[in-house]
């Protein structure tokens, strides 16, 4: 008896060696993890709850996170939850010009490597009849700013840019915003059109069509809201902020230069296909 106890004694200390090693050996790969550290970001449309937590992992990381936004009281907000992080997060106004705030965010931190734009139209549903010329614009912002961002993004090493669009755009069936709708699938025909030429200048570029998602903010009347639509929701609920923060991660790696041209579908399954 005594011979079988000291037995499996051995056997049970040599599994937990074996666990042990395991264990340490994806310690070691996780603990090498994404270069981000140091890198600098400009981002529209992070002041809401989806985009706060990617800034606050950027910043986690050591990014530097530099908020641009019309919503001054929110992005304080973030700036204080930031505080003490590796990374720098500070707020600029959308009011002032775009090429100024590129400059300015280049002399303050070195460079400019990463250009995030999750920017949205009107939260209520709006039909043709209804859209005004502002509406309109925001087919053709993205392009302008992205013409703007280039002299400044050709200036770093792993330079990207990640758009916003949703699945609407991929099927045309309105989930959310004709108009919005509309405009992001003008913004997956950029990815498209744009990614060669960009990758000659050392730039990636990708979209995330991202929809399913907790609300961005408290829903207005008649805007939607995803506790009327998650039970249909194939995967069984709504995304997460951190499921979004933890993608937007690694398309801003350094890592992630072979990443380019793509519409990624981040939906929990409510669209499939190509």
């Amino acid at each position: 008896m005594r011979n079988t106890f000291i037995k499996a004694f051995a056997l049970l200390s040599a599994l937990v060696m074996l666990v042990s090693g395991i264990c340490v050996a994806e310690s070691d790969v996780a603990s090498a993890g994404l270069t981000l550290a140091g890198r600098t970001c400009v981002f529209e449309g992070s002041t809401g709850a989806i985009g706060r937590e990617a800034v606050l992992m950027m910043a986690e990381k050591g990014m530097n996170v530099v908020m641009v936004t019309h919503n001054p009281a929110n992005a304080d907000q973030i700036v204080a939850e930031a505080d003490g992080l590796p990374g720098t997060v500070i707020a600029m106004s959308n009011s002032n010009p775009f090429e100024e705030i590129l400059q300015t965010v280049e002399d303050q931190f070195g460079s400019v490597d990463v250009y995030i734009n999750k920017t949205g139209g009107r939260n209520a549903p709006v039909s043709l009849d209804d859209m005004t010329e502002e509406d309109i614009t925001t087919i053709t912002t993205p392009l302008s700013k992205i013409l703007t961002l280039i002299p400044f993004l050709e200036r770093s090493e792993h330079a990207r840019l990640v758009f916003t669009s949703n699945v609407g755009s991929l099927d045309g069936n309105s989930y959310e915003n004709a108009m919005q709708e509309i405009a992001y699938g003008a913004i997956n025909s950029m990815t498209y059109a744009l990614t060669r030429e960009l990758a000659e200048k050392g730039i990636t570029i990708n979209t995330i069509a991202l929809s399913g998602m907790i609300n961005d903010s408290e829903p207005g009347e008649g805007a939607l809201d995803i506790a009327d639509y998650v039970d249909t929701i194939p995967v069984g609920h709504a995304g997460t902020s951190r499921e979004y923060g933890a993608l937007i991660l690694y398309l801003v790696s350094e890592e992630a230069d072979f990443m380019t041209g793509n519409v990624l579908n981040f939906s929990g399954g409510l669209y499939v296909g190509p």
